[in-house]
């Protein structure tokens, strides 16, 4: 449901916030900006961008008595006077908190944790990963064998100043996407794409620029010439709202042990859910003009220029 936890006493209605608030009621992190834990996030999801396998790195309770208080956590932190869980020859042996159980009794149905492991101390959720992968649902305007083959044209590494949302402070805009593919459902297409890391808006501009190339706006050969810096381009960017984070994945020589393993227990109503993200959407299409899975078809038609 997107957006970033900014204060605890903002109360912005978003997951990361629940899961925030979810820890603090259940006592396993004390009400303070999250910088005083160390808490990243993996990938930031947007107003209306859905996620699932998201994760998180924070310190957060334990049973072991450290002599650290609530109190004293940046303190503590700092100093590094915490348990360094990681490395234990006992790992499977230790005794702890049932993160999994206790956090998720303060969640809401359609938020819940799967796992968690204990990670060294200089782990971050986000600079730690290797790949980050994204699906967006879309309408069949084309064939599959035709989307994939826009697809391809944004594999590899490149410059993707032209393919995002550009934002203060960002200078490196050189990202490498791994691998794309195209998924095909009853009622519409999954786009998987998998990357190193992704620019703001990267994925909704990409699938913009797929819609133009489909419905014969621009050709492929013109969709190429994205990546010339030289040239500024002009297009509308793709709803956020059929975008869904779907995972991480982290160095194998950090050597993982996720535990408390609940997907299996959650795959079929994770499957329901995302079945009936499309519907949803076109619904909303039909009570506000021009929305979401409506975009495809109305929005495209106009605005666009920088193509030779």
């Amino acid at each position: 449901n997107g957006l970033a936890f900014q204060l605890m006493e903002n109360q912005c209605f978003t997951i990361e916030n629940l899961v925030l608030t979810a820890m603090v009621n259940s006592f396993m992190i004390p009400k303070v900006p999250p910088q005083f834990f160390m808490f990243s996030r993996c990938g930031r999801t947007d107003s209306g961008v859905s996620g699932r396998d998201q994760v998180i790195s924070l310190y957060i309770r334990t049973n072991i008595n450290t002599g650290v208080t609530f109190g004293d956590i940046q303190n503590a932190v700092e100093a590094k006077q915490v348990v360094d869980y990681s490395f234990s020859k006992n790992y499977e042996e230790m005794n702890t908190f049932n993160y999994i159980e206790i956090i998720n009794k303060h969640l809401p149905h359609f938020v819940y944790l799967t796992q968690y492991a204990f990670v060294p101390r200089e782990f971050d959720a986000r600079f730690s990963s290797q790949s980050r992968a994204y699906i967006y649902i879309m309408p069949k305007i084309a064939s599959k064998n035709e989307l994939l083959q826009v697809l391809e044209v944004f594999k590899g590494e490149h410059n993707f100043k032209n393919v995002c949302k550009e934002k203060p402070g960002v200078e490196n805009f050189v990202r490498t996407v791994y691998d794309v593919k195209v998924e095909e459902l009853d009622k519409y297409y999954e786009l998987h794409i998998k990357g190193s890391a992704f620019l703001y808006h990267q994925i909704r501009c990409m699938v913009s620029l797929i819609t133009l190339v489909v419905k014969q706006m621009i050709n492929l050969d013109q969709l190429s010439q994205i990546f010339n810096l030289n040239q500024k381009f002009k297009y509308q960017m793709a709803p956020g709202e059929l975008l869904i984070f779907n995972g991480v994945e982290y160095k194998e020589e950090l050597n993982l042990q996720w535990k408390g393993n609940c997907k299996e227990k959650f795959q079929q109503r994770d499957s329901q859910q995302r079945a009936g993200k499309m519907m949803e959407c076109i619904v909303k299409s039909i009570l506000m003009q021009g929305d979401a899975a409506g975009w495809f078809l109305t929005k495209m038609d106009e605005n666009i220029g920088g193509w030779k």
